[in-house]
C-alpha cells in the first residue's frame, strides 16, 4: 500500500508530540512493508529517499499562521499544484495536523482516500489549550467562540483584531473539518470535546487511535542506576505546568527532601531558569535543553519519577506513555486524556491540575517509597506493552486503511 503522510514540521529534534507521532507512524508503516511518502515543510524543495520511506520537503507547505485564513485560497492552490502527482498515486492520504486539514479538505481528488488524525484542540479553541483566564477548563468553544476570553485580553488593537479574527477562523476551520470523510481522534477525551461542539453535524467516520512508543523501548533492560530523581520532558511553556512543578519542588526542598531534577525540552528556558534561581533551586535543577528524540529514552532510563504537570488537558500525553514504558513512576495531572493512559495508584499517580501542594505530596511519596513501587512500575510497563506499542497501534491504522480502499 502506498501512503502519503502530511505533517507541516518534521525536524528530528522537535519535541512536539504531534510531530513525533506523525514521524513514528510513518517510520513504522514503512517498516511493515508499506511505501510511505512524508510531505512536510521546508525552506526549499528537497527529497530524501530512505528505502521505503521518502521525505519530501516543500516550500509550498510552509505558510505564516497569522496569514493562513486570509490567504487560504492562494495557499491551497499553490500547495495542491505541487502535490497533485503525489496524492494521485497514493492509496491513502493521511494528514496529521491542522495545516493538512486546511489544505486537503474538500479536494475531490483525495476525498475517498483522505484520513485525518486530530491531535489537539486548534480547530475548536483559538488558543488551542481549552483554558480560561483563571487556568480552569474552558467550554466557551461550545458557544462558537463568541465568549472566548482570549478576545478580551491584551491591548486595544489586539482585542479588536481577535474580535474579528477568531469567529472567522473558527468558521473556516470548522467548515473544512466537517467536510472530512474519516477522522481519527488521538483520545476519547478529544473526541468528546469535538462532539460537544459539532454534535450531529459531524458526519465523518470516526475512530480513536492513540500515541505509542517504538518497540525497542520495551525490548531493552531497565538500568538500575538512576542519575535523576525527577524528570520533566516537554515544551517549556506555561500551559505545560512547568511553573507548577517548580513551585512543588520548592515545597519539597522546604521539607528537607533531597532530589535532583532534569528538565528536557525547548521553549522559554531563560524564563524558567530565572524562576529556578528565585526559588533557590539552582543546585537541584538542571536544564538539558532541546534533545533529539532518538536520545530521549536515555533520560527516562536514568530517572526515578517522571512528572507531567500539565495545566491544559493533555490530549494524549506522550511523556506519560514513555515514562511508563521506561519503568519510571509517572505522576501526572488528571485532566484531559491522561486518565485513559494510566490508572491512579495502579500504573501511576494522578493529581489535580495546577495544584503544587498535591503535586509535591505525590512526588514526595513516590520518591520515598520508590522501591516499594516496583509492582506499580512493572504493571505500567506491561500496560504499555499491551496497548501503546507501535505494532499494536499501526495495526489499527492498517485496518482503517484497508476498510477505506475496499
Amino acid at each position: 500500500m502506498t501512503i502519503a503522510v502530511f505533517t507541516r514540521r518534521l525536524p528530528e529534534n522537535f519535541l512536539g508530540g504531534a510531530e513525533i507521532h506523525a514521524s513514528l507512524t510513518a517510520k513504522a508503516l514503512a517498516k511493515r512493508g508499506h511505501r510511505v511518502w512524508v510531505v512536510t515543510g521546508g525552506r526549499r524543495d528537497v527529497t530524501l529517499n530512505l528505502g521505503r520511506l521518502t521525505i519530501i520537503r516543500l516550500q509550498a507547505f510552509s505558510f505564516p499562521h497569522f496569514l493562513q485564513t486570509l490567504f487560504l485560497p492562494y495557499w491551497r492552490f499553490r500547495f495542491r499544484k505541487r502535490v497533485k502527482r503525489i496524492v494521485s498515486e497514493a492509496d491513502i492520504v493521511h494528514a496529521f495536523d491542522l495545516d493538512g486539514i486546511l489544505l486537503l479538505s474538500g479536494w475531490k481528488e483525495v476525498e475517498s482516500k483522505l484520513v485525518v488524525t486530530v491531535q489537539d484542540y486548534s480547530i475548536i479553541c483559538p488558543g488551542g489549550d481549552l483554558l480560561t483566564i483563571e487556568d480552569k477548563p474552558c467550554h466557551c468553544y461550545a458557544d462558537m467562540m463568541f465568549r472566548c476570553h482570549r478576545r478580551h485580553e491584551g491591548r486595544l488593537l489586539r482585542r479588536l483584531y481577535f474580535q474579528i479574527a477568531y469567529p472567522i477562523r473558527f468558521t473556516v476551520r470548522s467548515r473544512l473539518f466537517l467536510r472530512l470523510p474519516v477522522v481519527v481522534f488521538i483520545s476519547r477525551y478529544v473526541s468528546l470535546q469535538f462532539n460537544r461542539v459539532f454534535g450531529k453535524t459531524l458526519l465523518a467516520k470516526t475512530a480513536v487511535i492513540g500515541n505509542f512508543v517504538p518497540e525497542r523501548w520495551l525490548h531493552t533492560s531497565i538500568r538500575k542506576g538512576k542519575r535523576f530523581d525527577i524528570l520533566y520532558v516537554g515544551r517549556l511553556e506555561y500551559y505545560k505546568g512547568l511553573g507548577v512543578l517548580l513551585d512543588a519542588l520548592a515545597l519539597l526542598k522546604k521539607r528537607g527532601l533531597p532530589y535532583q531534577v532534569c528538565i528536557v525540552g525547548a521553549g522559554d528556558i531563560e524564563v524558567y531558569k530565572e524562576r529556578v534561581t528565585e526559588l533557590g533551586l539552582t543546585a537541584n535543577v538542571s536544564f538539558a535543553g532541546e534533545v533529539a528524540y532518538s536520545d530521549i529514552r536515555a533520560f527516562y532510563l536514568q530517572s526515578r519519577v517522571v512528572v507531567v504537570p500539565s495545566i491544559w488537558p493533555e490530549p494524549c500525553g506522550r511523556a506519560v506513555i514513555e515514562g511508563m514504558a521506561s519503568g519510571s513512576v509517572v505522576v501526572a495531572s488528571s485532566n484531559g486524556g491522561t486518565a485513559e493512559l494510566l490508572t491512579d495508584r495502579e500504573t501511576g499517580f494522578l493529581v489535580p491540575a495546577n495544584d503544587p501542594s498535591a503535586l509535591a505530596n505525590t512526588i514526595g511519596q513516590a520518591l520515598s517509597h520508590y522501591r516499594e513501587l516496583a509492582g506499580l512500575r512493572l504493571r505500567a510497563r506491561k500496560h504499555v506493552l499491551l496497548h501503546f506499542v507501535s505494532h499494536i497501534v499501526i495495526r489499527q491504522y492498517e485496518e482503517l486503511y484497508r476498510r477505506m480502499v475496499r
